[in-house]
């Protein structure tokens, strides 16, 4: 026990230096930002919805934990294809908002998409009394 006493007072500032290098290399590691990514495909502008050109969409870098679920990635067809309503700019696309098999999938089985068209009020028929 007397031998190991000696040995730490002899070497304590040794051994400190030691700690405090490793602590600062856990530290380090620690605050290290993360790199990896997974590129998708956002909106290159606002877009009011309707067919996507080329142009429309771009690859943008996301962190792995925050891409949503059927991310359209780079290399996915899309040109020609109907966007099913408005999207920012910035905003990654997926599948469902495409026109598609994929737009109907997330809403569960047996649903049905039918067209509706929007009258103008005056096409409307008044209001009945009462």
């Amino acid at each position: 026990m007397r031998a190991l006493r000696r040995f730490l007072d002899r070497r304590h500032r040794l051994i400190a230096t030691a700690v405090a290098a490793l602590a600062m290399g856990c530290a380090v590691l620690a605050l290290r930002p993360d790199t990896a990514s997974v590129t998708v495909l956002t909106a290159a502008k606002d877009l009011p919805g309707g067919v996507l050109e080329p142009a429309d969409l771009t690859p943008a870098p996301l962190r792995p934990g925050t891409v949503p679920d059927g991310a359209l990635r780079p290399g996915t067809p899309y040109a020609g294809k109907i966007l099913t309503g408005p999207a920012r700019r910035g905003e990654p696309l997926t599948d469902v908002r495409l026109l598609g098999p994929g737009l109907l999938a997330a809403h569960g089985e047996g649903t049905v998409a039918t067209p509706r068209t929007r009258r103008r009020s005056r096409d409307r028929a008044p209001a009945l009394p009462g």
